[in-house]
């Protein structure tokens, strides 16, 4: 999903630089714009993922502005990939549209290598009319090592997950 103002480009191992630019990228839209809680990428963990071969991470180069705009990370596993890292320059014009752009490199990644895509949670309007099909994700917790009480509250929380969230996220089409 190239242009001629906007590439996409590996990141360079040795280049240390890069990762933390990708940790700046998707901090500004997932922690600052978005909420604290979100999980914090920090640069050292995304080159050793890139190291291990573990993630396919590009970064969205401006070359009129000479600069980074954008992050996009995908894994995959059984033919299923997904974008847990995701970021655009927030102070960037929206005209420059670069979340779509970011996105689109994405779906054009999945489709060329003939995966499924899973753009999670999030923006459920906006991608159900792009024609996204809502599912349910669950998330699986070992508790076999905890104690008794901290086995407890992972039991209550699947039960308000399972008989409130989940009928409530289907309900309202989330």
């Amino acid at each position: 999903m190239n242009s001629k103002r906007y590439i996409f480009k590996k990141l360079d191992i040795n280049n240390f630089k890069l990762f933390e630019i990708a940790e700046d990228i998707y901090a500004q839209l997932y922690l600052i714009k978005y909420s604290q809680h979100n999980i914090h990428f920090k640069a050292l963990y995304l080159k050793e993922l890139q190291k291990q071969k573990l993630i396919h991470l590009r970064l969205l180069y401006d070359c009129v502005e000479d600069k980074y705009v954008g992050v996009i990370g995908l894994v995959g596993e059984g033919g299923v990939i997904t974008a847990p890292i995701v970021g655009y320059d927030t102070n960037y014009d929206i005209k420059a549209a670069l979340y779509r752009r970011v996105i689109a490199y994405g779906i054009e990644y999945a489709m060329q290598k003939n995966y499924l895509l899973n753009l999670s949670s999030g923006a459920p309007d906006f991608k159900t009319k792009r024609g996204a099909q809502a599912h349910l994700e669950y998330m699986f917790v070992n508790v076999k090592h905890l104690s008794l009480s901290k086995k407890i509250i992972w039991k209550v929380l699947s039960l308000i997950a399972n008989y409130f969230y989940a009928p409530l996220l289907k309900r309202l089409k989330l």
